[in-house]
């Protein structure tokens, strides 16, 4: 099991959370994705434009840095989901006694892949709108599917 986090330092309560400096609008969806996007401009991440289609010189050190950088968001991601795993039985051959699931540290996993996707999102050019648009537009189809069987 994973050291636990210190949840104290870590999550705030809503009253302080509505009152911090940290910016705050009705589109609390933009409001993520707004402070995603700066953090990752620490980085000197490479952007694609929002209105490019794909990368155009397949041989550019661009390309390669762009690619890097996706590998390594992945690899993110997957080292995140191992951490989630950590914190429940996952192992059918072992009986587990007094296994407690904390769910907050389970939470706090599941925000750490939010960020990794919204930076990957954030990476190929998307913005809140174009997040919402995609994933409303591909829920539809989901439920298009389960309704007719897929």
């Amino acid at each position: 099991m994973p050291d636990k986090k210190v949840l104290a330092g870590i999550i705030m309560s809503r009253e302080l959370w509505l009152s911090r400096p940290f910016p705050y609008s009705e589109d609390m969806l933009d409001d993520i994705v707004q402070a995603q996007t700066s953090f990752a401009k620490r980085f000197h991440v490479i952007f694609v434009n929002k209105d490019q289609k794909e990368l155009l010189d397949t041989g550019s050190s661009k390309v390669k840095a762009f690619s890097d950088m996706i590998q390594g968001n992945l690899a993110a991601i997957t080292n995140e989901v191992e951490e989630i795993r950590e914190w429940l039985p996952w192992k059918h051959w072992r009986r587990y006694q007094g296994f407690d699931i904390d769910l907050e540290e389970i939470r706090l996993e599941y925000i750490d892949i939010l960020h990794f996707v919204l930076e990957g999102l954030i990476l190929t050019g998307m913005d809140a709108e174009d997040i919402h648009r995609y994933y409303t537009s591909k829920m539809e189809e989901n439920l298009k599917r389960q309704r007719e069987g897929y």
